[in-house]
């Protein structure tokens, strides 16, 4: 379910705000209205650091508990094909930089309340779709 979440996410997350802010990988939106031309790369630096960079205040507005970055984590005895479960642990160490870094960031395109007004347009929209996948 969780991986279904995700990819679902995504889907709305390129279909419903990057095309918001982009024109065919040609240009982005910046917060001050400004379109800066930029090649598919720089487009995807942009959109990366943001996001990165947002991180830290969604985590502060929606007070997520960070301790699975600091502590001990338990393996899962289960099995997926994803991600191998002897670098889980490599994994969760990597996404603990990541967030650390993000306090240093500053954003281009992406606001907290597009990001927050994203985050609950999909809570409505993947709730309704498996609400109606049970029924």
């Amino acid at each position: 379910m969780g991986y279904y979440i995700h990819l679902f996410t995504d889907y709305l997350w390129f279909k419903y705000f990057i095309s918001e802010i982009t024109n065919s990988n040609d240009y982005i939106k910046l917060l001050n209205g400004n379109k800066m031309k930029c090649n598919k790369e720089e487009l995807t630096k942009i959109i990366y650091n943001d996001y990165s960079n947002l991180n830290i205040l969604l985590i502060e507005e929606y007070n997520l508990d960070l301790s699975l970055f600091y502590e001990d984590i338990e393996i899962p005895n289960i099995k997926f094909d994803e991600i191998p479960l002897d670098k889980l642990q490599i994994i969760v160490d990597q996404m603990g930089i990541i967030v650390e870094n993000s306090k240093k960031g500053y954003s281009y395109s992406f606001n907290i309340d597009n990001i927050k007004s994203f985050i609950k347009l999909c809570t409505e929209i993947i709730s309704n779709d498996i609400k109606t996948r049970l029924n």
